[in-house]
C-alpha cells in the first residue's frame, strides 16, 4: 500500500507499507487474500524481493502499481469465505531469475491428502503484539491436509467441537 510520510502532506513524499503477500499468477496479474486489499486505496506490488532491508541483492525487485482490483463475488471480511482477489497491474513485470510466475493445478483438481505445497512470507517470527515481521523471505514445503482430517484437527483447539471448516479454506502443515 501507498501512504503518504506525513498524513498533512497527502501530495508529498510516499512510503511503501507491506500489507501482505501474493503470488504472480501472470506477467500482470497477481492472486492474493481479499482481506489485504478490501480497503486499499493505492496499491503497489514489489516481486522479486528476498530481503527488506538491502538493496545490495544481486538481482533488483520490481515494483508495480496496481491498475484494479476484483475480489471474489462471495468474499465475506467477518469470516474470511472466499478470502480471493486477483490485482491487475498497470504494467508488467519483467521474468527474470527472481520473478516468475506461479504454477498453479488445473480447475476443479483438489490436492490430495500429503501432496506437497509451499508457504512463503515475511511473517511475523510470534504470535500476538511481540511478534515481527522478518526481514528475509521464509519459505516452507508442507503437507496438504484433507478437509475432513484438518476439521477434526481443529475440533480439538479453542474452536471447539462443533467448528466447520468452510470448503474455501485449505489445510496444510501439522508435522513436528
Amino acid at each position: 500500500r501507498i501512504e503518504p510520510v506525513n498524513e498533512n502532506e497527502p501530495d508529498g513524499q510516499k512510503l511503501n507499507v507491506y500489507v501482505g503477500g501474493g503470488s504472480l499468477i501472470h506477467p500482470s496479474v497477481v492472486l492474493t487474500a481479499a482481506h489485504y486489499v478490501i480497503n486499499a486505496k493505492a496499491l503497489r506490488i514489489r516481486a522479486g524481493e528476498w530481503d527488506t532491508q538491502s538493496t545490495k541483492e544481486i538481482y533488483p525487485f520490481q515494483d508495480r502499481d496496481v491498475a484494479s482490483v476484483e475480489t471474489h463475488k462471495d468474499f465475506n471480511k467477518g469470516n474470511l469465505f472466499y478470502d480471493v482477489a486477483v490485482l491487475f497491474l498497470a504494467q508488467p513485470v519483467d521474468l527474470t531469475p527472481n520473478v516468475r510466475v506461479a504454477c498453479l493445478p488445473q480447475p476443479k483438481i483438489k490436492q490430495d491428502d500429503g501432496a506437497r505445497c509451499f508457504a512463503t512470507g515475511w511473517g511475523k517470527d510470534k504470535f500476538g503484539k511481540e511478534g515481527r515481521y522478518q526481514v528475509i523471505l521464509k519459505k516452507i514445503e508442507l503437507p496438504v491436509v484433507k478437509h475432513d482430517r484438518c476439521q477434526t484437527a481443529l475440533r480439538k483447539t479453542r474452536l471447539g467441537r462443533f467448528f466447520q471448516l468452510h470448503s474455501t479454506f485449505m489445510c496444510a502443515g501439522g508435522e513436528p
